[in-house]
């Protein structure tokens, strides 16, 4: 699976996640999908994945955003691939 991963500083995550819905950047016309993540220390403090199922797709939607410079980037938006995935049983 390949991912764009970015993370962003918001000053109100409701219009934040308003103009995200409005997809500026059409991702919905390219991604299989996404992820929103917030940090539970500060829910201004936003982590987004992005899956695509190319590298292609993928790099193309990081030139978009890296074009326009969404306001609030902590990092640059990053194409990265999955290399691991586990899930623990907690089942004792």
């Amino acid at each position: 699976m390949i991912y764009v991963l970015a993370s962003y500083e918001v000053e109100d995550f409701d219009r934040w996640k308003e103009r995200f819905d409005a997809d500026p950047f059409e991702r919905e016309k390219t991604a299989i999908g996404h992820q929103l993540l917030r940090s539970t220390e500060d829910p201004n403090v936003v982590f987004v994945r992005v899956e695509f199922d190319s590298v292609i797709a993928a790099m193309a939607f990081r030139d978009r955003l890296r074009d326009a410079a969404p306001p609030g980037a902590r990092m640059a938006p990053a194409v990265v691939e999955l290399s691991d995935s586990q899930v623990y049983d907690q089942s004792g």
